[in-house]
This record gives C-alpha cells, sequence and structure tokens, in this order.
C-alpha cells in the first residue's frame, strides 16, 4: 500500500508542472482574444442601456421594481440561505463521520444528517420548481 501511495505522489509531481505550464502558454491566447471584441458586441452591451440587448430584440429594458422581480429576488435570497444550510450540514457531517474512530453512533448520525439534507435540498428544488411554473402560469394568465 505505502508504494502504491508513492507512484501516486511521483505522478501528481511529474503532472503538475506539466499542467501549469500548458495553462501558462495558453492563457494569452484567451485573453488576447477576450481583448479584440468589438464595442458594439451584444454581449458587452448591457442590459439596460439603450442600444441593449433588449432593445435589440424588441422589448423594453426595464428596471422598475414590480412585485414580480420582488418575489423573485426573495425566492433567490432563500435558496441561497437553504444552499449555504446544505452545504453547512454536509461539511459538518463528514467532519463527524471522519472524526468519529470507528463509533458506530457517531458514524450512523453522521449518515443520517447528510441523507436528511440531501432529501431536503431536493424537496427545496421540487417546491422552487413547482412554484416557478405556476408563478409563470399565474403571469401569463395576468398579463393578457
Amino acid at each position: 500500500m505505502f508504494k502504491y501511495n508513492k507512484y501516486i505522489f511521483k505522478k501528481i509531481k511529474i503532472l503538475t508542472p506539466l499542467i501549469l505550464t500548458i495553462v501558462f502558454i495558453f492563457s494569452p491566447i484567451f485573453i488576447g482574444q477576450a481583448q479584440t471584441l468589438p464595442e458594439n458586441n451584444m454581449i458587452l452591451t448591457p442590459l439596460t442601456e439603450e442600444g441593449g440587448i433588449a432593445d435589440q430584440v424588441g422589448y423594453a429594458a426595464v428596471n422598475e421594481n414590480t412585485p414580480r422581480t420582488i418575489i423573485a429576488n426573495i425566492v433567490r435570497v432563500v435558496l441561497g440561505f437553504t444552499g449555504i444550510i446544505f452545504l453547512i450540514l454536509i461539511i459538518t457531517s463528514g467532519y463527524q463521520w471522519m472524526m468519529s474512530g470507528g463509533n458506530e453512533e457517531k458514524i450512523t448520525s453522521a449518515k443520517k444528517r447528510i441523507s436528511n439534507a440531501t432529501i431536503g435540498l431536493i424537496l427545496i428544488i421540487f417546491a422552487y420548481s413547482i412554484f416557478s411554473f405556476f408563478f409563470a402560469k399565474l403571469w401569463q394568465i395576468l398579463s393578457s
């Protein structure tokens, strides 16, 4: 087992400088291409300016705080917090599992917390998809 680990570290020592060299050699090509884009490129034109993407496609760019945008922002913030909570639960459970020292109670507790956090995240994603579907349909009905 010790020889296997030595072999992996030897490969990593060889591949790391090779990969870094390739990245540094080819990075000026990508940077140069990004700097040569024309000024009137649709990608670089902000959405809200006159002549922006929305204006070119035929929509008016609006920066109003409508109830729809307020609700969408609230949902984004709540989903961001749930993602952070999920990440914290997974990290603490993984740490508890690693530091359990073979204690079956701690391992079972960590596994249970990981599975509950994953189930909770899946439920939140389903709730968001249902909410966005019905909210989009409601908006279509009210705007027509």
